[in-house]
C-alpha cells in the first residue's frame, strides 16, 4: 500500500453530488488508482451541490476507492449569508470533534477551502501529524527533505522529482 492522504474541504465533493467543487475528490481518485489510500471530509452543507442531509453527525460512504467522511454541519441558503460563516465554524467545530484515533495516521494533510478557518484546523493537525509549508508564514519548521513539498509529492506519489503538485499560496500544509 501507498501513502495515507487525508483531504479536508468543507466543499470538495464527489461528482454525482456537485456542479462544482469535484476537483479535490477526482484527484483523490487518482492516488487511489495509483495505489494510496485516500480519505476525504468534507460537510454535508454545500449550496452548490445536491447532497441527503445526515440523521447522524458523521457517515462514512466509499466512493470509487475514497474514504468520503460526511460531516453533518449548520444549513444555509445562499453563498452571502451570515448562515454560511456559521456553517464554516461548525464545520471545523465538527472536524476537531471528530473521533481520529481509529483512523489510520496521515502521511499527507491537505486543508483546502475557501474558509481561512480551515487553515487554523491545518495548524491544529500539523503539531500531530504533519509538517506545514506556506508563504503565508505557516512553514515554522525546515522541511526533513531537499526540496519543498509540492515537489517531495511529486518525487513521492508520481515517482518524478520533476513534478509539482499545485497547492496555492495559502493552501500549502502536508
Amino acid at each position: 500500500m501507498g501513502l495515507c492522504i487525508w483531504h479536508i474541504s468543507k466543499y470538495t465533493v464527489p461528482p454525482a453530488s456537485a456542479q462544482v467543487g469535484a476537483r479535490g475528490f477526482l484527484i483523490m481518485q487518482e492516488l487511489v488508482r495509483m495505489g494510496h489510500r485516500c480519505l476525504m471530509f468534507t460537510s454535508d452543507s454545500n449550496h452548490l451541490a445536491t447532497l441527503k442531509p445526515l440523521k447522524e453527525p458523521r457517515a462514512l460512504e466509499i466512493v470509487n476507492g475514497v474514504e468520503v467522511h460526511w460531516l453533518r454541519t449548520l444549513k444555509y441558503n445562499g453563498a452571502r449569508s451570515m448562515r454560511r460563516m456559521l456553517s464554516w465554524l461548525d464545520f471545523e467545530w465538527q472536524m476537531w470533534k471528530f473521533p481520529k484515533k481509529n483512523l489510520p495516521k496521515p502521511d499527507i494533510v491537505i486543508v483546502s477551502s475557501l474558509s481561512l478557518l480551515s487553515i487554523f484546523s491545518g495548524i491544529l493537525l500539523k503539531r500531530r501529524y504533519y509538517w506545514s509549508y506556506s508563504k503565508a508564514g505557516l512553514g515554522i519548521v525546515d522541511m526533513p527533505f531537499g526540496t519543498t513539498p509540492p515537489f517531495a509529492i511529486g518525487e513521492h506519489v508520481f515517482n518524478n522529482r520533476n513534478t509539482s503538485a499545485n497547492t496555492g499560496i495559502l493552501g500549502m500544509g502536508y
